[in-house]
């Protein structure tokens, strides 16, 4: 699974230089920043507006661009792709590279890969598929759930907010150490994914659509249905 992203999301924002080729940051400049620690379930007041809008309760489709870094490169793979969030099924990711697309779905139970146009369960043990699972509670931003699952930093300003979500289970905090979100009023623009010290995943969001419903096309190709 060459491309699996364990995650995905809301809203929009201009890209900038998200498909330029820059050297692996380090976790420095965020653990920098001057952020508090907040209850999502009970938060404060200029939190309230920015977490309801991020609940997401019909379907949602984006673009993006993904840097993602390895230890033994200096400069990131840059793949553009689509996002696909379904309430009450789960999130579909899929690349486009040299022609061939590469589909991927996260549900509550698993991980699922397109082969021959059906979708196949990814035989990974089970701590291995807790951090791409755990990312459905993020997509639907159910205060009560993120709670649960993550301890909860961020901060707002005037330019917009950043909140970083640390996982509370060890087994996860293994592969994955924290998620940082940044956005504007309701929407997230960029998503970080920290494997330690060190950037593992850049998400940059954009053209998000909300189709009311997808076509019976789309949710047989990306989602199984």
């Amino acid at each position: 699974m060459r491309r699996l992203l364990p995650l995905l999301v809301l809203a929009a924002a201009p890209l900038s230089s998200a498909g330029e080729p820059v050297a692996a940051p380090s976790a420095g400049k965020a653990d920098a920043e001057k952020l508090a620690e907040f209850d999502p379930a009970n938060p404060p007041s200029e939190w309230k507006p920015i977490l309801e809008a991020l609940a997401v309760s019909r379907p949602v489709e984006s673009g993006f661009i993904e840097n993602r870094y390895h230890r033994i490169r200096r400069m990131p793979f840059t793949l553009p792709g689509v996002m696909r969030y379904l309430p009450g099924t789960g999130v579909s990711i899929s690349h486009t590279d040299d022609g061939k697309e590469d589909a991927v779905l996260v549900k509550a139970d698993g991980l699922y890969r397109r082969e021959d146009g059906k979708f196949e369960r990814i035989p990974y043990d089970v701590a291995a598929t807790r951090a791409p699972r755990l990312m459905l509670s993020v997509m639907a931003f159910d205060p009560a759930k993120v709670a649960r699952d993550f301890t909860t930093e961020g901060r707002v300003t005037p330019e917009g907010w950043s909140l970083v979500l640390k996982p509370r289970s060890a087994d996860i905090a293994r592969a994955v150490s924290r998620m940082r979100l940044d956005g504007e009023k309701g929407r997230i623009s960029k998503i970080t994914i920290y494997d330690e010290d060190r950037v593992r995943l850049e998400i940059f969001i954009h053209s998000v659509k909300f189709p009311g419903e997808f076509s019976p096309e789309i949710a047989r190709n990306y989602f199984g249905a």
